[in-house]
């Protein structure tokens, strides 16, 4: 029977063995479970040691699945675990053990999370103890504080109770920070809480009290003086008010208790923002332009460093925003530090103010981070050192401008007795000047008497002298008078025959222009007329060209050719001479580089353009309203000639120069070239039409003709511009300025 009933236990012990361990594995976790004790001496707790995660990737995990497989959860402690901050949700689990006689209140502060959900199981029943989050409005939320997300709840006397938090994170501010908030869960006490938060309420009033009344006072002070000293510093101190209550949630309380999300971008934004106006304050009452040019630079860099973290702020990028901000604020600040060690070391007393002034914000800095950190003993002197020695520095630098002004005003008050000790100096200098120029008027008035004495008694001799030529003159008078009437007589016949001559000489000019306009139109038509034939016989030459194979005959055709092209170049340049004559002036603007350009290229052709280094130098200011027509002839025949007469044996020293700029309200053309030269006896005639050098040169002899004909229309002028080597052709244009203004410039 023993045996038997030995077998029947150890089957029943296999049967039921791996519920057993299935059961141990699940049951081990939570027996592992840290817990927090309460008691009376509980006021605050960080709870990252005591806090399991779980990822929830897809957002679809409830409060009623976990409760219901409690056991079999996926739990597990932060610092253990690999957690997925990517993941919109996250489940926390924590345990308390209230070891107080009576219940009691607890605050759970969560930073940073858009929905915050805290469950707790009771009574073996799933229950939701508060829902709240970043994006929940202050109105809706159980505890009225603007600072953070706190959440108030209830530990029963003597119970031990697991809590469930479901973090979610529905915008990128809220995901970028989720690591920070998961690190910074406290869980405080009603009275750790009272400490933190809402006593504290006193100290921040009366410094805030304290920045309002520093802000008005030198708001009122800019408005007496002026001074944009004083202006900088209302900003800074308005940004700092600003920044410092949106940190503390006065702000959100005060004002945006219904957008807790524009609350929270107001935190962000504002601290670029106040070391925006921090550093021009800065560089305004170091006076960096004048005394401090680099770190003028530096500031200025800074500025642009802001405002690029706003933009990053404004496009999403909350969390490298902050970053990059906190990095910003202390390099910022050591600038300014060794800004006003400089601007004191150089002489700058004010500074003094200013150095102390931030030297006075660093030490605050320092005692809150030992507090933070434990160093130093927590109290209202050392919690809110931060904003005392803010207060202090704003303080101080209101004492900085006023030392500021009244060396300023010490300035000017040095400068107005120097200016009235100069008046008085001018005023004696004048006086002595006045004596001097007195005392030598009366000298030029002696010596004038005594001239005019003199002068009196030559003209009582030359009167009496005159007397006697009185009378001779009235003969004389009489003589000339019968003279006039002759002259009157022969006046007036010359009127006749004057008036005659000048209606001969009309009569004759009017026979001359119609004279001159018959043959000006008798070679523009015979030229016309001509060109026709001409045409023909030039196609003629060119098929015989291609046809014949005779050599003589080939000769004979290509002088005929040639003689043809002459005489077609020719008809073309008296057409031309006909059309400048007869035009009308046009009003275009000469965009003279273009221009010059464009011919230069039409020119490639030539046998020397090759050879010949181009120089143009156009004034890119000039603005200029002509004739397109007749300044491109004008250009087009001086440069055609310029590389036509290029010097071979100059080779690829060849140049030709164009220049264009204004001088004396006059446009002046100047081309100069290196070829073959001028000779002296041949610029007298060189503008003339058929000139002596133009058949020297076998040229149609019109180019510099239509260029004179064209300067006549323009009322302009060219000269030959003689050189001392006589190696260069130096032609100089000049015509009368009429300037204008572009489409686009304010009229």
């Amino acid at each position: 029977m023993t045996v038997i009933f030995g077998l029947k236990t150890i089957k029943l012990i296999l049967k039921h063995f791996s519920a057993v361990i299935s059961l141990l594995v699940l049951v081990l976790p939570l027996i592992a479970q840290p817990t927090i004790r309460l008691d009376e001496t509980y006021k605050k707790r960080d709870l990252a040691p005591y806090l399991f995660i779980l990822n929830d990737e897809n957002g679809d995990i409830f409060f009623q699945d976990i409760a219901a497989a409690e056991t079999k959860s996926s739990f597990r402690l932060i610092d253990q675990a690999d957690i997925d901050y990517d993941a919109p949700v996250h489940w926390l689990r924590f345990q308390l053990f209230n070891e107080l006689p009576q219940d009691d209140y607890y605050n759970l502060t969560i930073p940073f999370t858009d929905h915050i959900e805290l469950y707790a199981i009771e009574d073996g029943q799933p229950v939701l103890v508060e829902k709240t989050g970043d994006l929940t409005p202050l109105n809706d939320r159980s505890n009225d504080l603007g600072k953070l997300v706190a959440m108030r709840f209830k530990v029963p006397a003597g119970a031990s109770i697991t809590y469930y938090v479901r973090l979610e994170s529905a915008t990128n501010i809220s995901q970028q920070f989720k690591s920070f908030a998961v690190g910074a869960i406290r869980l405080f006490s009603d009275q750790g809480f009272t400490d933190r938060y809402v006593q504290p309420r006193i100290y921040q009033a009366l410094f805030f009290g304290a920045l309002i009344i520093m802000l008005l006072y030198n708001f009122f002070i800019y408005i007496s003086l002026q001074d944009k000293n004083y202006l900088y510093y209302v900003f800074f101190i308005l940004t700092l008010i600003v920044f410092l209550a949106a940190d503390e949630g006065i702000i959100y309380e005060l004002a945006l208790r219904n957008n807790p999300r524009l609350d929270l971008y107001i935190r962000f934004l504002s601290s670029p923002i106040l070391l925006f106006f921090y550093l021009f304050f800065s560089k305004a009452y170091l006076k960096t332009r004048y005394l401090q040019a680099k770190g003028e630079k530096y500031i200025q860099g800074f500025l642009y460093v802001n405002a690029f973290i706003i933009i990053l702020m404004v496009l999403g990028q909350w969390h490298l925003g902050r970053s990059l901000a906190i990095i910003s604020t202390a390099g910022s600040f050591l600038l300014i530090l060794w800004l006003a060690i400089s601007s004191y070391r150089n002489g700058f007393h004010p500074a003094k103010y200013f150095l102390a002034a931030n030297i006075l914000l660093l030490v605050g800095g320092i005692v809150f981070a030992m507090q933070r950190f434990s160093v130093v003993d927590q109290n209202p002197v050392t919690q809110y050192s931060v904003q005392i020695s803010a207060v202090l520095q704003v303080a101080l630098f209101s004492l900085g401008l006023a030392d500021k002004i009244n060396i300023v005003r010490k300035e000017l008050a040095e400068k107005t007795l120097e200016n009235e000790r100069l008046e008085r100096q001018k005023e004696i200098e004048l006086k002595r000047i006045i004596l001097e120029k007195n005392l030598e008027l009366e000298q030029k008035v002696i010596e004038r008497t005594t001239e005019i004495v003199e002068q009196k008694e030559e003209i009582e001799a030359q009167k009496e002298s005159l007397i006697i030529n009185n009378t001779e003159l009235e003969n004389a008078q009489k003589v000339i008078q019968n003279q006039n009437n002759q002259l009157t007589s022969y006046n007036a016949r010359l009127e006749l025959e004057v008036h005659d001559r000048t209606r001969e000489l009309n009569e004759l000019n009017e026979d001359l222009r119609k004279a001159l306009d018959d043959l000006d139109n008798f070679i523009y038509k015979t030229a016309h007329d001509i060109r026709g034939p001409l045409a023909r016989l030039m196609g003629l030459c060119g098929v015989a060209l291609m046809d014949i194979s005779d050599d003589k005959a080939l000769i004979y055709l290509e002088k005929l050719k040639s003689n043809a092209d002459h005489l077609s170049t020719i008809l073309s340049r008296l057409s031309m001479i006909h059309e400048i004559n007869h035009r009308s002036m046009a009003n275009d603007l000469i965009l003279f580089k273009d221009l010059i350009h464009t011919i230069i290229a039409d020119n490639k052709h030539q046998p020397g353009y090759p050879e010949i280094v181009f120089n143009v130098d156009v004034d890119e200011q000039l603005q200029y309203k002509s004739d397109l027509f007749l300044l491109r002839l004008i250009l087009m025949n001086l440069i055609d000639n310029s590389i036509k007469y290029y010097d071979p044996l100059k080779g690829n020293k060849s140049f030709v120069s164009v220049a264009v700029k204004e001088v004396n309200e006059s446009l002046e053309i100047s081309v100069i070239d290196n070829g073959i030269g001028l000779k002296e006896e041949e610029v007298p005639h060189l503008f003339d039409m058929f000139s002596p050098a133009a058949g020297v040169h076998q040229s149609p002899g019109l180019g510099l003709y239509i260029v004179k004909t064209c300067l006549e229309k323009l009322n302009g002028k060219i000269d030959v511009i003689k050189n001392k080597s006589n190696t260069n052709t130096h032609f100089l244009i000049s015509i009368p300025m009429v300037k204008t203004q572009l489409p686009f410039e304010k009229m």
